[in-house]
């Protein structure tokens, strides 16, 4: 129960940081298709604004007669009978000129009240007799109570005394008018809002308005905007004290009005937020079926290739890895548009044949019984957020399901319908993270390993053409100017393809090998960071948040990309080590304390050919999530993987270009990695000198080899 718990705990959490992740990148995304600033910041709002400071400004370039004094003007204006507590007691420690010009100033808002005369606003002195005797007179009406009181009686019953009362005190009630609005569930409910909206146009201004003979939807449509007009606008007409100025550095944020507007969608008191949500779901229910069916596909003829090979030893174990990398190397997004046309059960076949290499590739080397199973399991979780990628790629190209909404909602730049979106990724690739308890050291024993880093009969054809494509892609960049309008497209997109390839896979490798060694036992919170941040990865929408990353463009995109998949190769290297251990029987060395090369040249081996596969892999996953972004109609860089999704022989062209460049790194480091077969199992003579050397350098540990003591 403790651990269930605990699971849930961390899955709530990682959700939690994924749709705040999720939305810092999509807004700014979605920003690109509007017009003008926001009023509110993204995510953190460290000067949050209230009537008090807002007004004392005002009447500071007012009382100056700054060059700004005009929109001072207007801003006192707005702010109304909200700013008239902290003016009118100082109003008399001003100088009379200055005094004179922030009565003026004050006019308008005293017209809009209905409590004074023209006479009584024609001169700076008239004003200032006017305002100083009104506070002296009215000054005990604007309290919280005595607003409350009149707001509550003005929405029960509308009569013209109740609702004077209430436009006296102008927006100084304007919390209490909000809250007036309620929830509309009924005709009770609408005649309410009929006496209450009103008066909230008048006292602020906005054309906000009921038609005649409103129904209850009507109502609830315009309590709505009402609402989404309060949690841009409201802050500006209230006092923050204390724990209120503290709560608004993250109440006065776009994030925070995401979470109000989503939680009166949920709860159906936003008639369309709720038609929003309930609109993404349906589609979802067509799309995520789909993804899972093409990753159970994955799983057994992952499973039934790896027992046939063993069963049948007529095939050759170089050439099946051979080709499952090749296959692999695939961008998967191009392969689902180009199958989007065969229909859905040729494109579920095709992912699960793209997906199935990639799990081959982990129970390779990995001896038979269930633990195979369980870590196959594990691994098609963590594959979640590539096979949603192209299933989405494959619906924007047929022009239905999620995949369609998402890239309507891309072109307008609607964050709210993105955000729909992207809860539903994170929803279902969130269920990678329930399974990732079962990938497990296997307890079988696993095929020893040699330790030396020799190249294959292979290694130089590997080396030599994995240098050449580098070698070609770098020149086409450099000399695409020379190149024919034709070709000058696919240079530039094939030098951009190979500066993002390396700089993902660096980024990747860096991760996985800091993360994937000190978590194979070394230091547990490497451990716990891992798991953290392996549950964060999964819970992200990847498909939405590499291709926002990708968009706003610079070293944002590849790094991120490639920090992603370095968690998830880190996580296979990890359970690889451990694999090693189970099998050597021996303990890790203390960090600091005890050396790590003896231990790095035991465990290493196993590990190296599977996860240097996966790491050259990193080109076609990049390739996969931009082309995936690119078919929902996102303007990116032009490269080789938004080229991928392409019609025509350019596409096609692009599409196999990075499988041959994915596919030579793979057999490079495939051919240059230890072998993991062959060898004699060396057994505990090693085993145990290298326990004793590790235990020899710990602290406090007993002399392996104490000197004879001599009798007296």
């Amino acid at each position: 129960m403790r651990r269930a718990i605990e699971r849930l705990t961390f899955l709530l959490l990682s959700f939690a940081a994924a749709s705040l992740v999720s939305f810092a990148l999509l807004a700014r995304l979605s920003d690109r298709a509007e017009a003008g600033p926001q009023a509110l910041p993204l995510l953190v709002n460290l000067s949050p604004r209230d009537v008090r400071e807002l007004t004392l400004d005002a009447v500071r370039r007012v009382a100056s007669g700054s060059p700004g004094a005009a929109e001072s003007k207007t801003e006192l204006a707005r702010l109304g009978g909200a700013a008239l507590p902290h003016v009118l007691p100082f109003l008399e420690s001003l100088e009379p000129a200055a005094r004179g010009r922030v009565a003026l100033a004050l006019a308008p808002i005293a017209r809009r009240m209905s409590v004074a005369t023209e006479s009584d606003l024609d001169t700076a002195e008239h004003a200032v007799v006017f305002f100083t005797r009104f506070w002296q007179d009215r000054s005990a009406d604007f309290r919280a109570t005595a607003v409350r009181r009149k707001v509550e009686r003005l929405a029960e019953r509308s009569l013209p005394l109740r609702r004077k009362e209430v436009i006296e005190l102008d927006t100084f009630a304007l919390g209490e008018l909000l809250d007036a609005l309620g929830r509309v569930r009924s005709p009770d409910d609408v005649k309410r809002v009929e006496r209450v909206a009103p008066v909230l146009a008048h006292v602020t201004g906005v054309a906000l308005s009921l038609p005649a003979n409103p129904t209850v939807d009507a109502a609830s449509a315009l309590v709505t905007r009402w609402h989404d007009w309060k949690l841009e606008h409201a802050p500006d007409f209230v006092t923050l004290d204390g724990p209120g100025r503290l709560a608004a550095v993250v109440m006065q944020t776009r994030y925070f009005r995401f979470l109000a507007s989503g939680q009166r969608a949920l709860t159906g008191d936003d008639p369309d937020g709720t038609r929003r949500l309930a609109h993404a779901v349906a589609l979802g229910r067509e799309t995520i079926p789909r993804v899972l069916a093409a990753l159970v596909l994955a799983m057994g003829l992952a499973l039934g290739l790896t027992r046939l090979r063993e069963v049948h030893h007529t095939l050759p174990p170089a050439w099946t890895v051979l080709g499952a990398t090749t296959l692999a190397a695939l961008p998967l997004s191009g392969l689902a548009v180009r199958a989007a046309g065969l229909g859905n059960v040729a494109l579920v076949v095709l992912l699960g044949l793209g997906l199935g290499a990639l799990l081959f590739l982990e129970l390779d080397g990995l001896p038979a019984g269930e633990s195979r199973l369980r870590r196959v399991l594990g691994r098609a979780g963590m594959l979640l957020p590539l096979a949603l990628a192209a299933e989405l790629a494959a619906e924007a190209a047929g022009d239905h399901g999620l995949g369609q909404l998402t890239r309507r909602a891309v072109a307008r730049g609607e964050l709210d319908t993105l955000m729909c979106v992207a809860l539903l990724l994170s929803a279902t690739s969130s269920l990678g993270i329930l399974v990732q308890d079962l990938r497990s050291p296997a307890q079988d024993e696993a095929p020893p390993s040699s330790s030396e880093l020799v190249p294959g009969k292979r290694g130089r054809t590997a080396v030599l053409a994995v240098g050449g494509l580098i070698g070609l892609l770098a020149s086409l960049g450099a000399l695409h100017a020379f190149l024919p309008s034709s070709a000058d497209a696919l240079a530039r997109a094939a030098f951009r393809t190979l500066v993002v390839t390396l700089t993902a896979t660096a980024t990747a490798a860096v991760v996985a090998l800091v993360l994937g060694v000190l978590a194979g036992g070394i230091s547990r919170s490497a451990e716990t960071l891992l798991a953290r941040l392996g549950d964060l990865s999964l819970a992200l929408p990847q498909p939405l948040v590499a291709g926002s990353a990708f968009v706003l463009g610079g070293a944002l995109g590849p790094a991120l990309v490639g920090a992603l998949h370095g968690i998830e190769v880190a996580q296979v290297l990890k359970a690889r080590i451990r694999d090693q251990r189970a099998w050597g029987d021996f303990e890790p060395p203390s960090l600091g304390r005890s050396p790590l090369s003896p231990y790095l040249r035991r465990v290493l081996p196993h590990a190296l050919a599977p996860v240097s596969t996966l790491l050259a892999l990193t080109g076609a996953w990049v390739a996969a999530l931009e082309g995936s972004f690119q078919a929902l109609r996102a303007t990116l860089t032009p490269s080789l993987g938004t080229l991928s999704v392409a019609a025509g022989g350019v596409g096609v062209v692009a599409w196999l270009s990075v499988a041959v460049l994915v596919s030579a790194l793979c057999w490079l480091v495939r051919d240059v990695a230890p072998r993991t077969e062959g060898f004699e199992t060396p057994g505990p003579p090693v085993v145990l000198p290298l326990k004793r050397r590790i235990d020899s350098v710990r602290p406090g540990a007993p002399d392996p080899d104490p000197a004879p003591r001599h009798e007296p």
